[in-house]
């Protein structure tokens, strides 16, 4: 097989046309690697360079990749390119009704990582709700997704984005904490101490007691009871773990402990 390019952009009264025979065989042969069969999951990748105003993207299913871009929908871009996790449901309406429309779903959410001049936007959608669990695993995909796309890439040349302003102000923020008095982390009304943000940390990332414990360099005994501790605090003390990690998901817990892992990478 030769070398796949990507779409060429052409403007036509101003609308892309993203037909393209090589761009359709680089979606495949992105679906290969990230495709499971009967999956209805989708992943998209792009890198878009803000400076020299290009874009390199990818999809797993190029119906998608088309109905985006015609759609007009690029020139919200400046919504999404912000680093950190960003559910689609913060963006405008135009992003959920053309999720629901042509993925069938309203779980999608973008994993964004800024490098000087350039975005890396790694996109996921799902028929599924999207679980404390599955947000980490995806932040820990998206690397290799990234490898995968610039191997496509190779040699390719970029795809040059309209001259359309865009906005970078923060439109819709992940959820927000702040450190208080004495180290301590608040998400709204709720105040963990930095144990606790490492327990839940761990938690997330499907960690046992027994690891958390040798991790804190505390009994399994105290683990539990500072994982009790929490679930009081979140008011869901003595219910099993899915509803802990529900209620992080609800106060922006979940994003930020993953937007630090991103941040670390």
């Amino acid at each position: 097989m030769g070398i796949l390019y990507p779409k060429v952009i052409r403007f036509r009264d101003a609308v892309l046309d993203v037909h393209n025979l090589d761009s359709e065989k680089q979606c495949q042969s992105f679906a290969e690697k990230f495709t499971y069969k009967g999956s209805k999951e989708q992943i998209s990748f792009s890198i878009i360079n803000i400076k020299k105003r290009t874009v390199l993207t990818l999809s797993t299913r190029y119906e998608w990749h088309l109905q985006y871009w015609e759609s007009g929908l690029y020139r919200s871009l400046d919504e999404r390119l912000h680093h950190g996790v960003h559910l689609w449901n913060t963006f405008s309406d135009d992003h959920s009704n053309i999720s629901k429309k042509y993925l069938h779903s309203s779980n999608k959410i973008d994993i964004c990582t800024q490098h000087a001049d350039y975005f890396e936007l790694f996109s996921f959608s799902s028929n599924k709700n999207l679980s404390s669990s599955t947000i980490m695993e995806l932040g820990q995909l998206k690397p290799q997704v990234s490898k995968v796309a610039n191997q496509l890439w190779l040699n390719a040349k970029d795809t040059t984005l309209p001259m359309f302003n865009h906005n970078f102000s923060n439109i819709n923020p992940l959820p927000t904490f702040h450190i208080a008095n004495s180290n301590k982390i608040q998400f709204g009304d709720v105040t963990l101490t930095p144990k606790e943000m490492a327990t839940i940390h761990l938690l997330l990332e499907l960690k046992s007691i027994k690891e958390i414990a040798r991790y804190q360099h505390c009994s399994e005994a105290n683990e539990r009871k500072r994982v009790n501790v929490i679930k009081e605090k979140f008011n869901c003390a003595n219910l099993p773990l899915s509803f802990l990690f529900n209620a992080l998901r609800i106060q922006g817990v979940t994003l930020a402990c993953l937007d630090a892992y991103i941040m670390s990478q």
